[in-house]
């Protein structure tokens, strides 16, 4: 009987010494994730900045290569589309 009660003690102090165990390695382990969520934010804006950057050396690579006239042409084109889109902005205000 003594054994018994002694066995059944050990037992739960063991199970006592796991559980301890598992909630500091929960605590360790949420830790680590918010350490590797703000690492993953950081992370999509270093990219959103690289893909802007990379996107303006592509228009001034593209603009390097026109010739004057192009330029000129190009300029009012967008002009030309500024003008459309602010014509269609008023028309969604009225």
């Amino acid at each position: 009987m003594e054994l018994t009660i002694k066995h059944i003690k050990e037992k739960i102090e063991k199970l006592v010494q796991l559980y301890r165990s598992s909630i500091s390695l929960n605590k360790t382990l949420e830790l680590k994730i918010k350490d590797l969520e703000s690492e993953n934010t950081t992370l999509k804006e270093q990219i959103k900045e690289l893909n802007t950057s990379k996107n303006a050396l592509k228009l001034t690579t593209f603009a390097n290569t026109l010739s004057d006239d192009e330029r000129v042409e190009l300029k009012k084109t967008i002009i030309e589309y500024i003008k459309e889109i602010d014509s269609c902005i008023k028309s969604l205000d009225q």
